[in-house]
């Protein structure tokens, strides 16, 4: 199999998604960073997010709804979840392997849609991320079928040994 550039006549598709469970402040902020990316033209993201939200987010699943309604994405059924199986705790995430299970499935459920829109491309992006403006189109301007973007974070919320914190390269 041959990879060819893709006429410049046609429209480009990017599914944008993933599982979210974030808070409304964390939510926001995330989704500010996605409506305001810088895109090639006939470039066109389409949205597709699994609400995993607990029963104390209801202002966070209302916003994403609303969202997502504005831009005209769609908001899939996901795995049920279930409130303990991911938490934050003192330092960092703390994951369940059910939790892993049931995003991973979720993210299943996205590509699967992303196949049916005949998309061009998927764009996982976890949902406590603040994107530069450019991000997607630096990703697109890689001209390649798999990409990924390393970007700086904090593994710890405190200096676990030192009392200090450190920035460091992630990518997902």
């Amino acid at each position: 199999m041959t990879l060819e550039l893709l006429p410049t006549h046609r429209e480009t598709l990017v599914v944008v998604g993933t599982s979210i469970r974030k808070n409304l402040p964390t939510l926001r902020a995330h989704l500010t960073s996605l409506g305001a990316q810088e895109l090639p033209s006939r470039t066109k993201l389409h949205f597709v997010y699994v609400p995993d939200f607990t029963r104390e987010q209801d202002d966070a699943r209302e916003y994403l709804m609303k969202w997502v309604n504005n831009r005209g994405g769609e908001l899939i059924r996901g795995m049920p979840s279930g409130a303990a199986d991911y938490r934050e705790g003192p330092v960092t995430h703390e994951w369940s392997h059910s939790a892993m299970a049931r995003v991973g499935s979720n993210k299943n459920m996205i590509i699967q849609r992303a196949l049916e829109l005949r998309a061009d491309y998927v764009f996982f992006c976890d949902s406590d991320l603040v994107l530069d403006k450019t991000t997607i189109s630096s990703l697109l301007a890689a001209q390649k079928p798999i990409v990924s973007g390393v970007y700086w974070t904090y593994w710890h919320k405190t200096g676990v040994e030192t009392g200090q914190l450190h920035a460091a390269p992630q990518v997902w």
